[in-house]
């Protein structure tokens, strides 16, 4: 922190969100365990996101990331926001809705990568076959590991 940016990461309690890709809504959509960081300007502007996979256990420092499975995400973490505007944010504990809102913006194929997922599929392959699982499911069978730490993503930000 300083007096012109803040840096915050979010453990995401909630392993469903309502998301979009392309044209096709997939509500109540399951979801591994994701940590956002936010670099929060002093006016309260989101200037910018990343987001991790985690393992599902009460994070620690040591706690395993994994790739994220999807698309819009660089390899480091960082969210292409594309042309969507990121909130701004005027009392710090509304911060708590930026996953949702993150999560809920229409996705693409941008950034998309078979290699993220065990299986090989392609995005929309990924999320059909996705649907209506738990989420314990990416564990056993979806995440591949990054190599990296909580810690790491944390430091990271």
């Amino acid at each position: 922190m300083n007096s012109v940016e803040r840096h915050f990461v979010i453990w995401n309690p909630e392993l469903r969100a309502d998301i979009t890709y392309r044209d096709t809504t997939y509500p109540d959509f399951p979801l591994p365990r994701l940590v956002f960081g936010v670099r929060m300007l002093e006016d309260g502007k989101v200037a910018e996101c990343s987001i991790g996979v985690a393992a599902d256990e009460t994070p620690t420092p040591e706690t395993r990331m994994f790739r994220y499975p999807f698309s819009n995400v660089y390899q480091d973490g960082k969210v292409c926001s594309r042309n969507n505007i990121l909130p701004r944010y005027r009392k710090l504990s509304a911060l708590r809705h930026f996953p949702r809102y993150l999560l809920e913006l229409p996705d693409n194929d941008d950034m998309y990568s078979s290699e993220n997922n065990k299986l090989g599929l392609g995005h929309q392959e990924l999320l059909e076959h996705l649907k209506g699982r738990d989420p314990a499911y990416y564990y056993s069978d979806i995440l591949v590991p990054n190599g990296n730490t909580l810690y790491d993503f944390i430091c990271g930000r």
